[in-house]
C-alpha cells in the first residue's frame, strides 16, 4: 500500500539521490540544496513524499511566495522515480498537495515545467493550472 507523508529532514538525502538518477543535469548536492532550502521555507504540510513499504517513490515539494500575490505557493519540485510512473503517483501527490495549500489558505500556485515534458504539462492541466507567463533562458 502506498503512503503519502510528510517530508522530514532524514529524508533528504534519499530524496536528492532520487533526483539526481531522473534530473541528469542535477547533482545530488545541487538536490539536497534546493530540498533543504525548500524545506526550510516551504509549506510543511505541502511537502509531501510517497513510499510503497520502505521505498519512496517520488515527493513534492512547496513553498510560500509573495512575488506575485501575498496568498501564493510555488511548486518548487514533483518527481516520481521511473518505476512507478504511470501509477498515478504525481497525480496523488499534487492532490495530495494542493489540499494542503488551500487548508493554508493558499489562493494562487505556480509551478514551472520543461515544455517538452508533455507528460507533465498534461498533468498540471487536468488540475487547472493554466500557462500565465513565458520564460525564456539562454544557457552558456
Amino acid at each position: 500500500m502506498i503512503e503519502i507523508r510528510k517530508i522530514t529532514e532524514e529524508d533528504l538525502e534519499a530524496l536528492a539521490e532520487m533526483n539526481a538518477q531522473l534530473f541528469k543535469e542535477t547533482t545530488n548536492q545541487q538536490a539536497l540544496q534546493v530540498f533543504e532550502d525548500s524545506l526550510k521555507k516551504g509549506i510543511r504540510e505541502a511537502c509531501l513524499l510517497a513510499k510503497e513499504n520502505e521505498e519512496i517513490i517520488g515527493a513534492v515539494f512547496a513553498e510560500e511566495k509573495d512575488t506575485y500575490y501575498p496568498t501564493s505557493a510555488n511548486i518548487k519540485s514533483i518527481f516520481v522515480s521511473e518505476k512507478w510512473q504511470g501509477k498515478r503517483i504525481g497525480e496523488t501527490l499534487i492532490e495530495k498537495c494542493l489540499d494542503e495549500l488551500k487548508k493554508a489558505q493558499i489562493q494562487y500556485v505556480t509551478l514551472s515545467v520543461d515544455p517538452k515534458n508533455k507528460t507533465a504539462i498534461s498533468l498540471y492541466e487536468k488540475y487547472g493550472f493554466v500557462v500565465s507567463r513565458l520564460i525564456y533562458m539562454k544557457r552558456f
